[in-house]
């Protein structure tokens, strides 16, 4: 499963993403877009131990060290852990304590030097578990690659923030490294920022935003937030790998459709690096972006590998993929060939209208739904729990209510068109914002979709 989610499980545990916390967020970003083997490990979540007091043979954690360990279990508390592992070390199984605590879960001691006994401990006896691990700067790494991880990990002795999630898939595991830093009024000698005051005790800045793909490739992979800020600026173009169909049902706003290699197969689908020269006009040095069809997708890597081979050398993937785009809120573009062959392919699909009233009653689409965009609020940011404050509006809410939005399927096909791009595009934002995931919007104007169609 690659391109979106299929079970009515799955759909059901993504309508609940905006009221869990981000780490819970990585493990249905992983299910919902990783194909799975029935008998396959779930998921680990690996940490080195939190802050550790500075001498002593077997030295405790320090306050801030406590207080990340409260932080984890919280965090955690959501993902369904089914076991926790330790090392012998003091330390250790103090940051373990609070999560196997508050989950009535014992922790399983492992000496830190029997890597290779924890990784077969956790496979014999938790084959279908979720498993949260802590070990050390030196031990973190070593375990990665006892489970398949073939990249090599470094952890300065400095370094807490870390946590690995893991999905032990064969041939080798997909992993998301993570940053989780506590805020800084709860740091010892550190002054409260103005900022942060209103923060939440519990809560600390782990923003799934920022979560980054790791592979053993040659080219790097970017972060959401980097990609964004990407697109914002626009200072590297971004191409998208798949196939022009695709393209045009549903691509990532800003991004250019490359043309196919000459020759290439279906089940080996690689566009060709020619077209992605003639963008960049020869200039092996110039930044790009590629992204495809996610995680297990491979189109961007074999581009990436044959820009590589050519002689660039500023190429990045965002690897994460529009699966993973569309389900941290991001709307997508489609164009006047998607909608035609949406129209004619997808019976569920909704399509909105977001011209006001006067207009839609003059004349809409087959089936056509309205929800006129000045109506529509996008609605704050609330930085404190890193969520959007009533995003929509009364009125999206009461299209919630009448039926004009599908409340029993999040994952239905929404298209919005409207007059222009900004009034389409603007109502596609707020409806993401309402945890529908598969929103694209449409840039011709109603009048020249309205032609085409017929």
């Amino acid at each position: 499963m690659k391109t979106g989610i299929r079970s009515a499980s799955a759909a059901a545990f993504l309508l609940t993403l905006k009221r869990l916390e981000q780490i819970p967020l990585l493990v249905f970003l992983i299910f919902a877009f990783l194909p799975r083997a029935a008998a396959a490990q779930e998921t680990i979540y690996l940490v080195r131990h939190a802050e550790q007091v500075q001498e002593g043979d077997n030295p405790p954690l320090t306050e801030q060290g406590q207080q990340r360990a409260r932080a984890l279990a919280h965090f955690l508390g959501e993902a369904r852990i089914t076991a926790v592992y330790a090392s012998e070390a003091r330390r250790t199984r103090e940051t373990a304590e609070p999560l196997a605590q508050a989950l009535g879960l014992a922790i399983q001691q492992v000496p830190r030097k029997q890597t290779d006994a924890l990784v077969a401990r956790i496979r014999q006896q938790e084959p279908r578990g979720r498993v949260f691990v802590v070990g050390h700067s030196q031990t973190v790494p070593a375990i990665l690659k006892a489970v398949g991880h073939p990249e090599e990990i470094t952890i300065d002795k400095k370094d807490y923030d870390n946590v690995f999630v893991i999905v032990p898939d064969r041939p080798e595991p997909v992993v998301l490294r993570q940053r989780f830093t506590l805020p800084a009024q709860h740091i010892p000698g550190r002054e409260e920022r103005s900022s942060e005051a209103s923060v939440p005790p519990h809560t600390s800045s782990l923003d799934i935003q920022k979560a980054v793909l790791v592979e053993a490739e040659s080219t790097p992979n970017i972060s959401t937030e980097e990609f964004r800020q990407i697109l914002a600026e626009r200072s590297a173009p971004v191409f998208d790998i798949r196939t022009y169909k695709e393209y045009a049902i549903s691509h990532i706003p800003g991004a250019i459709t490359v043309a196919a290699k000459p020759g290439t197969s279906r089940e080996a689908y690689v566009s060709d690096i020619v077209e992605i020269g003639r963008v960049v006009k020869g200039d092996k040095g110039a930044p790009m972006v590629l992204y495809c069809s996610g995680p297990q997708c491979g189109k961007s890597k074999r581009v990436a590998a044959e820009l590589v081979e050519a002689g660039y050398t500023n190429v990045r993937r965002y690897q994460l993929g529009i699966p993973v785009w569309r389900a941290l809120g991001g709307v997508t573009k489609i164009e006047i060939e998607g909608v035609r062959y949406v129209e004619k392919s997808d019976q569920t699909a909704v399509f909105i209208d977001a011209r006001e009233p006067e207009e839609f009653k003059s004349g809409t689409l087959a089936g056509a739904r309205n929800i006129p965009r000045g109506r529509v609020e996008l609605g704050e940011f609330d930085v404190r729990y890193r969520a959007w404050r009533h995003p929509g509006g009364a009125e999206v809410k009461a299209a919630k209510a009448d039926g004009r939005l599908p409340m029993e399927d999040h994952n239905t096909r929404i298209i919005v068109f409207g007059s222009s791009e900004e009034q389409a595009r603007w109502v596609a934002e707020a409806l993401a914002r309402n945890s529908f995931h598969n929103i694209s919007f449409c840039d011709a104007p109603y009048a020249k979709l309205k032609e085409t169609l017929q």
